[in-house]
């Protein structure tokens, strides 16, 4: 049988992560995937890893890239651990020309909205260059990323792992993300209705 995991008080608190651990945040130039790197000994297959490798090292919890093409975008994608993505081609407002892309930690983070403008006194039309530049300029931006809960970490770790979970949370609370009153003595502890409805999942995992 798949290990089980329990989860009791800790479901209830509602603690964002960020109010726990550090918050971090990087920048980094990639440079576009320029064919003439590959003479110069600095080809992008030959950054990819090392990119990857020192990013998943620090383990930035957000960070905005530029110079990104589509193709070194679907690369950072499958080096990077845990990571999605916000932003667009600045060229045609989808997978063309370089993207300036804000990059997230999915365990971490979760964006709300996003969106983009470009560089210029005509911001929403696609690929309008500003003022004197010879390339038109694309900025992104991100909106409601906050912290993921306690409840959505442990579940996201059990399906990782290929474990099942014993979803409390979702049984138990209000849309407050807090312990129904019918179910708790004192918003931490469960009364004996509340055990039950504990005994009811653990039940229903038992009897796969």
């Amino acid at each position: 049988m798949k290990r089980l995991i329990l989860t009791i008080a800790l479901v209830f608190s509602g603690l964002s992560l960020f109010g726990q651990s550090d918050f971090t945040v990087g920048q980094f130039n990639i440079r576009y995937n320029n064919p003439k790197d590959v003479e110069k000994g600095a080809a992008w297959a030959d950054r990819l890893p090392r990119i990857c490798n020192m990013i998943n090292y620090h383990g930035w919890d957000l960070f905005g890239a530029q110079e990104v093409l589509h193709g070194q975008l679907l690369d950072l994608l499958k080096g990077l651990d845990g990571y999605d993505y916000v932003g667009v081609g600045r060229n045609d407002g989808d997978k063309k020309g370089e993207y300036a892309p804000i990059f997230y930690k999915k365990s971490r983070m979760k964006c709300l909205q996003s969106g983009h403008f470009w560089i210029s006194e005509t911001p929403d039309v696609v690929g309008s260059k500003g003022w004197d530049a010879n390339q038109c300029r694309i900025c992104t931006w991100a909106e409601g990323v906050e912290g993921v809960t306690q409840h959505e970490m442990l579940k996201a770790y059990a399906d990782t792992h290929g474990h099942e979970y014993a979803d409390y949370f979702s049984a138990m609370t209000d849309g407050n993300d807090a312990m129904k009153k019918e179910y708790q003595q004192d918003a931490v502890h469960p009364n004996k209705a509340g055990y039950i409805v504990m005994e009811e999942v653990i039940q229903s995992i038992l009897n796969k």
